[in-house]
């Protein structure tokens, strides 16, 4: 299992991407969704 963590928005909110065998997902996603969908895109998720 691998967890990417990524600190979003105004307030700093935590974003959690969970993965294992190429499924993913996503906790909280918050603001700037085009990094997290990005960071998915790039281990092909």
């Amino acid at each position: 299992m691998n967890v990417e963590i990524f600190v979003l928005g105004e307030l700093d909110t935590n974003c959690y991407l969970v993965w294992n065998n190429g499924e993913a997902v996503v906790f909280d996603p918050a603001d700037h969704p085009d990094l997290i969908l990005d960071f998915i895109r790039e281990k092909k998720l």
